[in-house]
C-alpha cells in the first residue's frame, strides 16, 4: 500500500469511478492539456486487459481507474510534485462540484491529503468550495437583480459557541480543528468561533448582533478560561450570558492559569484542563453525550486527540 491508497479508497466511496466517466473529468484533462498523454496511457492499459468475462463498460471503467491511479502514483516522485499537486487540486475542485461534497464527507479526504503533504494553501481553497452553496444558472438569473451590497440579517444557527480570548487564538484554532472538526467530525457550520475565518463574524454583520444571535441559538458554550479571558470584558459578558440563558456550559482551563486562580469565574467544583489527557477525554465525552455522537463511528479520534495534546503538553 502506498501513500495514495487511502485517498483513492475514500474517493471511490464517493463515486470516483463514475466521475472519471463524466464530462467534468474530461474538461479537467483538457484544461491541464493532458489529452494526448491520457489517451496513450488509456490505450496501453486497455491493451493489457485480457479478461473476456467483463462487459465492455466494466473494462472501460477499470481501464480508466487504473490509468488515473497510474498518473497519481507517478506524481509522488519529488521532481513531479508541483504538477502532481496542480493535478490533484483541479481534480478535487471539479469532483467537489460534480458530487456536491459536504464538509463531513470531505474530512477523511482532508486527512488523506495531509498524508501526501498536499499544500495547505491549495487545501484551504478546496475547503472554501465546500461551504459555498451550489447555484443553478436558473437561480442565478432569477437572483441577479437582488445582488446588492447589504447588511446580513439572517441568523446562522451553530450548535457550539466557543467563548475565548483572541489572545489565545493559536490554541483555540488547534482545539477546534483537532478535537471538534477532525476528531469528533463536527461540521464547520455547527461551530461559532469568532477567531476562525468561516466560523465567526461575516462581512457586513453587526459584531454585537452576531455574537448575541450565535450564543442565543447555540446549545453548548465551551468557555476557554485563561488569564487573558479573565481580563476581557467581552469574554466575561459571554460567560454571563451562557449561564443566564441556561446553556450547556463546558468550562476549560488554559494553563498556566490554575484552578485556584479562576476566582470569580469559579463556576463549578471541577474544571478540566486543556493540556491533560484526562481533561480532553472528559471534554470529548461531554460533547459526545450532548451531540449524540457514537464514538465508534468517528474515524481517527485518538490520533487527533494525541496530536493535539502533543502540541500543548
Amino acid at each position: 500500500m502506498n501513500k495514495l491508497t487511502p485517498l483513492i479508497s475514500d474517493l471511490n466511496s464517493l463515486g470516483l469511478s463514475e466521475y472519471l466517466l463524466s464530462n467534468d473529468f474530461s474538461k479537467v484533462i483538457i484544461k491541464l492539456e493532458m489529452e494526448e498523454g491520457w489517451s496513450e496511457l488509456l490505450k496501453e492499459t486497455k491493451s493489457k486487459q485480457s479478461s473476456t468475462f467483463d462487459s465492455f463498460e466494466n473494462k472501460r471503467k477499470n481501464a480508466i481507474a487504473k490509468t488515473f491511479t497510474e498518473i497519481l502514483s507517478s506524481g509522488l516522485e519529488p521532481e513531479n510534485k508541483a504538477h502532481f499537486d496542480a493535478f490533484i487540486f483541479e481534480i478535487l475542485n471539479s469532483f467537489i462540484k460534480w458530487k456536491q461534497v459536504t464538509t463531513t464527507q470531505f474530512i477523511p479526504i482532508q486527512e488523506d491529503l495531509e498524508i501526501i503533504n498536499f499544500p495547505q494553501n491549495k487545501l484551504n481553497d478546496l475547503l472554501k468550495k465546500l461551504s459555498q452553496p451550489i447555484v443553478t444558472p436558473k437561480e442565478l438569473e432569477k437572483n441577479t437583480e437582488e445582488i446588492k451590497p447589504k447588511k446580513s440579517t439572517l441568523p446562522i444557527v451553530s450548535r457550539i459557541f466557543i467563548s475565548h480570548s483572541s489572545k489565545d487564538k493559536a490554541i483555540v484554532d488547534n482545539f477546534t480543528q483537532k478535537i471538534l472538526r477532525l476528531g469528533l467530525e463536527v461540521a464547520k457550520e455547527e461551530i461559532f468561533c469568532s477567531s476562525i475565518e468561516g466560523m465567526g463574524i461575516r462581512s457586513g454583520d453587526d459584531f454585537r448582533d452576531r455574537l448575541k444571535n450565535a450564543i442565543t441559538n447555540s446549545e453548548i458554550v465551551i468557555i476557554l478560561i485563561s488569564q487573558s479571558y479573565k481580563e476581557s470584558e467581552i469574554c466575561l459578558n459571554e460567560m454571563g450570558a451562557a449561564w443566564v440563558l441556561n446553556k450547556k456550559v463546558i468550562p476549560i482551563i488554559i494553563p498556566p492559569l490554575q484552578h485556584s486562580e479562576v476566582g470569580a469565574l469559579h463556576i463549578t467544583d471541577h474544571i478540566d484542563r486543556i493540556n491533560t489527557g484526562a481533561g480532553i477525554d472528559n471534554i470529548i465525552h461531554s460533547l459526545k453525550d450532548h451531540l449524540e455522537i457514537n464514538l465508534e463511528d468517528v474515524r481517527n479520534l485518538n490520533k487527533h486527540r494525541d496530536e493535539f495534546l502533543n502540541t500543548i503538553i
